[in-house]
């Protein structure tokens, strides 16, 4: 409660005078009006309030900041509360109800704007790349099915439908992207999950800004594909590696896209933090690479995260000329090149491997640890997981790692017996 000389006539000239404390926030209380204070913040934020009472519960209501607008538009806001209170009305819950009533009548394509434009503000930790994926899924796939719908028309049973439509292919179409440039729609259970989940985000989030009251995604589950078990085997290792070489050889103008090939191979990274790479990000002395939180899959959650390098690796990264920031840098602007996905898919039709994805050199690195006997807590560290759960689903790639250790825990009982009376 705000001390008596912390009370003062709320307006202009006396609230310019007054000056922060680093070690607390203020409080002041109107002299004129009850309930309307002013608050000056420790960063040096100042705003106006609300304070009342209703059925001898406390509540406040936010008028808004100090420069947005003025000590007189803020007084005139808590004289509109004031009365609504006297009236027996809660201000706070007819705020949430106007601003319901206004949502209610946005069509899904409308709150997928807004979600677009303002969601960057509150969700500070979402990297560039998730907002790419959302903003892909809602053109390809949510709003050509359900864009004109007003969400307060939308009912679990049209999302489940809709989930599996976008399984089905009834989004598919060509897309062109750019200049020459074309994306194929296809749709299918990968596709239906990734475009649920984004939808099921942008539903929360209009929930935290109370533009909606309940999520219609609530009790629907999401189409998942089979996890991906596909790692290369020794023999197509070798081939795909003799293959980068020979193109190497040839030096057919994309060497960079080699030697980023080369090294997602002996690094296990994703290719987002290999491509993006700068060469201050290269620790020789360590023999590391160093992820940024911007390229880290695990957001602000995690600091930075190290990749351990090989002695062919560095030396891979030691062939690649200094030309800029970027080690990974196009030709005619200092920034990472596009996804190597053209030649890759040329070498892996070469190899024979069609059914193969970058990522799946990631799973390569991955197996072949555990295949080295390498325990989890290793592979963890190579695929810079920061729980050894994640890691825990390649497991099962250990040949005979069932069979050894009931060898191993068997000789308790027989180690100085002769097996041959068993």
């Amino acid at each position: 409660m705000e001390s008596k000389k912390n009370a003062i006539k709320i307006e202009k000239s006396s609230i310019d005078k007054i000056e922060t404390d680093k070690t607390k926030t203020l409080y002041f209380s109107d002299t004129i009006l009850s309930g309307f204070r002013f608050i000056v913040r420790p960063s040096g934020k100042r705003s106006f309030d609300f304070r009342y009472r209703v059925n001898s519960i406390q509540k406040c209501i936010k008028i808004g900041d100090y420069g947005a607008i003025t000590a007189f538009q803020a007084r005139e806001a808590a004289k509109r509360y004031a009365a609504q209170v006297s009236l027996g009305k809660d201000p706070l819950q007819e705020k949430v109800s106007a601003r319901l009533k206004a949502a209610s009548d946005l069509t899904v394509s409308e709150l997928v704007e807004k979600y677009l434009t303002e969601g960057k503000k509150y969700k500070t930790d979402k990297r560039q790349s998730s907002w790419d994926l959302d903003r892909s899924c809602y053109y390809r796939h949510l709003i050509p099915l359900l864009g004109n719908k007003k969400i307060k028309d939308l009912s679990a049973n049209e999302i489940s439908k809709w989930q599996f439509s976008v399984r089905d292919g009834k989004t598919s179409c060509d897309i062109t992207t750019k200049k020459r440039g074309k994306a194929k729609v296809r749709g299918g259970v990968t596709a239906a999950g990734r475009a649920f989940q984004s939808l099921n985000a942008m539903f929360n989030w209009a929930i935290k800004l109370e533009l909606i009251e309940k999520n219609p995604c609530c009790g629907i589950k999401k189409l998942e594909a089979p996890p991906r078990e596909r790692y290369l085997s020794s023999d197509e290792a070798a081939l795909f590696w003799k293959t980068l070489e020979k193109y190497e050889s040839y030096s057919t103008g994309n060497f960079l896209q080699i030697m980023l090939l080369k090294l997602l191979c002996l690094t296990g990274a994703r290719l987002s933090e290999v491509k993006n790479l700068k060469f201050s990000d290269i620790d020789y002395q360590r023999k590391i690479l160093i992820v940024s939180t911007l390229r880290n899959k695990s957001g602000n959650k995690q600091k930075t995260k190290s990749i351990p390098l090989s002695d062919i690796a560095i030396k891979l990264f030691q062939k690649i000329p200094k030309n800029g920031i970027y080690v990974f840098r196009q030709q005619k602007a200092d920034k990472p090149i596009s996804s190597p996905q053209k030649l890759f898919s040329k070498i892996k039709n070469e190899i024979g491997a069609s059914d193969i994805c970058i990522h799946t050199l990631r799973h390569t690195m991955a197996s072949q640890n555990l295949a080295d006997n390498y325990d989890l807590s290793v592979a963890s560290k190579v695929l810079g997981h920061s729980k050894i759960s994640t890691t825990s689903r390649y497991a099962h790639l250990r040949p005979n790692v069932g069979h050894n250790a009931v060898n191993d825990a068997g000789k308790i009982y027989i180690n100085n017996q002769n097996n041959n009376s068993i």
